[in-house]
């Protein structure tokens, strides 16, 4: 590859990295924007990565601007590629959000609590709430249990006020308090067999590097 900078070696980077169903999502995003600068610079780095081909930075700023390329200008290029990796980065984080809203039922449950919470669906909000408290706590998955409580209790809160609702706001805090300490008790468990398992092998690589 030619001396190009390091905006455009990590747009090259980041395009090669993605899916076929991942560069379609950008694709899709970059073509519904107004810049038609990020629009062309997206197609020259895909078909240059589709077709093993390396960039030459005059080259792509020739084709993205319409002029020849100048030092005095450089810096329109490397923002147009920072540009592109931030959208590609959206891209990537979307879909680890998508697969685990897929595979990991308390990631949804939350996410989908939050839209209910957003749209106002209080009936739909307390039932779902309710399986998923149920179904953290059977599984001992203290974090989305305090997670939970503490959206549940946001709701309350924006309720009228009257001696129930303070009662039970007062009940679920003792819950949330009983997840914290649970969830803390299972941290400290989790550091301490994982500090176990580093000084294994730090002894382990010592023994390796004294032979």
């Amino acid at each position: 590859m030619q001396a190009d900078g390091m905006a455009q070696l990590r747009g090259e980077k980041i395009l090669a990295s993605l899916s076929a169903a991942e560069q379609r999502q950008l694709a899709e995003q970059i073509a519904g924007g107004r810049r038609a600068t990020l629009k062309t610079l997206f197609t020259v780095v895909r078909d240059s990565v589709r077709k093993g081909r390396e960039l030459d930075k005059k080259v792509v700023f020739k084709k993205v601007f319409g002029r020849p390329y100048t030092e005095q200008e450089d810096y329109l290029l490397r923002n147009e590629f920072r540009l592109l990796v931030g959208k590609a980065q959206e891209v990537i984080a979307s879909a680890v959000q998508m697969q685990e809203l897929r595979s990991n039922p308390a990631v949804y449950d939350l996410a989908l609590l939050r839209g209910l919470m957003e749209k106002k669906l209080w009936l739909e909000f307390e039932g779902t709430y309710k399986k998923a408290l149920e179904r953290a706590a059977q599984e001992h998955d203290y974090n989305t249990a305090r997670l939970l409580t503490d959206m549940y209790f946001s709701y309350l809160m924006q309720k009228e006020g009257a001696y129930e609702l303070y009662a039970e706001s007062h009940a679920l805090l003792h819950d949330h308090l009983h997840f914290v300490k649970k969830l803390y008790r299972a941290e400290v468990a989790h550091n301490q067999s994982r500090r176990i398992v580093c000084e294994h092998l730090m002894r382990a690589a010592n023994t390796v590097a004294d032979t």
